[in-house]
């Protein structure tokens, strides 16, 4: 059953970050279109993560929690967490090589304000997203728990960047 969604016509427009983050759940058939086609607009347009260094926040991620975090009978928070945020594939979009138009998503403008939030964290376009500017990651338990600081070497010197977000403990997929 295919439903109409009525979107509100975008009146709040968004510098976004460089870089968002589209979440879908992992299938390599449904991946494999994405890597190809590119994101489509779905239910009116292409919803993403702005800014947000927390996957506790994100949909689908904050639906799914309640049950595989607080209800499933795993041994461990540790295996509750991979479990949860394994089933899913974390797409990466350049907003530098993609002029969309963003706006603040009018779904979560209300709760944003009830939870005293940031609405341009919850943002959409409603155009399509090229493939050339997506890039894949996947969940990494190791990184997720141990959150290693990135060490850039560079002519005699070094910089070590913290890893500040949920984001940044992703490994790039394959498809």
């Amino acid at each position: 059953m295919k439903r109409n969604v009525n979107i509100p016509p975008p009146t709040r427009p968004v510098n976004p970050s460089r870089f968002l983050w589209h979440i879908t759940y992992s299938n390599p058939s449904k991946d494999k279109q994405i890597r190809e086609l590119g994101l489509l607009p779905h239910n009116g347009g292409v919803w993403a993560h702005n800014q947000e260094p927390s996957f506790e926040v994100c949909y689908p991620c904050f639906l799914d929690s309640w049950d595989v975090l607080f209800q499933a009978p795993y041994s461990s928070q540790l295996e509750s967490t991979n479990r949860l945020y394994s089933q899913y594939t974390f797409w990466r979009i350049d907003t530098l090589k993609c002029d969309n138009k963003w706006y603040v998503d009018p779904f979560m403008e209300i709760d944003c304000k009830v939870l005293n939030s940031n609405p341009k964290i919850y943002i959409f376009t409603k155009e399509k997203i090229p493939s050339d500017v997506l890039t894949p990651f996947e969940f990494d338990l190791e990184n997720y728990t141990n959150r290693y600081p990135k060490i850039i070497k560079s002519k005699g010197s070094a910089h070590i960047i913290p890893v500040n977000s949920d984001f940044g403990t992703l490994r790039r997929m394959k498809i």
